[in-house]
């Protein structure tokens, strides 16, 4: 019992102390991060009826 407290508790630390040396990344003040989105239409129920019974 007492070996698997302690693998537990370093298995558990070591994500901590992963965590401490991560970068401080700084996205900037803007609300959303990424730019250039393409906005993807996607095609109505009727014309995905259609696609299906041509293809059947």
């Amino acid at each position: 019992m007492k070996k698997m407290i302690i693998a537990a508790t370093v298995l558990a630390a070591v994500p901590v102390v992963l965590a401490v040396f991560m970068p401080n990344w700084y996205l900037g003040d803007k609300q959303n991060a990424v730019e250039d989105i393409v906005e993807v239409v996607e095609p109505s129920h009727n014309e995905k009826d259609k696609d299906a019974v041509s293809a059947a």
